[in-house]
């Protein structure tokens, strides 16, 4: 069988329109699929499937009968480029690259395989971090940082990317924001000594270079202030990485 072609068998999607609307039809098909059959479909005898279990034959029925309910959207070639344009002026959120592939089956009902690609702005607002140590989620930000806090993205790939900018406050303390790889104490890609702002309701923002390692990775964002006062250090409204 194949999905929408007659090879020796008829196509799954013409099965399914057949028995669509008649539920108490699977039962028999699934006996079918077990002990093999002829006639419906011509003088081709079915081959059966003995090592299936009825659950597993039900299962396949119900699947191939599904076919006809089944949305279809407009799909990209398997190898190309494709652009990504937003309407917003400064887009937020993430796309999300859907891929799947079916197999022909091999005798057997068709196999699916998918994986998803998530892509966020270039423009990250603090408070999404992926995870947080030491440190205060708000609506607006990450505060409370302190001496060897530290927030996470994950599964970041740095191509083409030379800097970071962060718009930040810090009151009276001046400190170290450092990006390691793949954990707190791992390579250090970036490294930024900023200043105070002289409030907290006073932003700032500051740009660094940071270092491409190679492909997808967690970059850790590691807050240093190794000397007394070493707390309340810092105030992170958003975070950008630019060419």
């Amino acid at each position: 069988h194949r999905f929408d072609s007659t090879v020796i068998g008829p196509a799954f999607i013409e099965v399914s329109k057949r028995y669509q609307g008649r539920p108490n039809e699977i039962p028999g098909l699934a006996n079918k699929i077990i002990i093999g059959g002829a006639g419906v479909w011509g003088n081709h005898y079915m081959n059966a499937h003995p090592q299936l279990s009825k659950e597993d034959a039900i299962n396949a029925v119900k699947y191939i009968l599904s076919l006809t309910q089944q949305k279809t959207y407009e799909g990209l070639s398997a190898k190309g480029t494709m652009n990504i344009n937003s309407s917003q002026k400064e887009p937020q959120g993430s796309y999300v690259l859907s891929a799947s592939y079916t197999d022909l089956g091999n005798g057997v009902v068709p196999l699916t395989n998918a994986k998803e690609l998530v892509l966020r702005s270039s423009k990250v607002e603090a408070e999404n971090a992926d995870a947080i140590s030491n440190i205060e989620r708000n609506k607006d930000g990450l505060g409370n940082i302190h001496n060897k806090s530290y927030f996470v993205l994950k599964s970041v790939d740095l191509k083409n990317i030379k800097q970071v900018t962060y718009r930040y406050a810090s009151k009276d303390i001046s400190a170290a924001l450092e990006v390691h790889l793949n954990s707190p104490k791992g390579e250090l890609l970036s490294a930024l000594n900023y200043q105070t702002t002289g409030g907290w309701n006073k932003f700032r923002e500051a740009t660094t270079v940071i270092k491409d390692p190679g492909g997808k990775h967690d970059l850790y964002f590691v807050f240093r202030k190794d000397t007394e006062p070493d707390h309340d250090i810092f105030l992170l409204d958003w975070l950008e990485f630019k060419r």
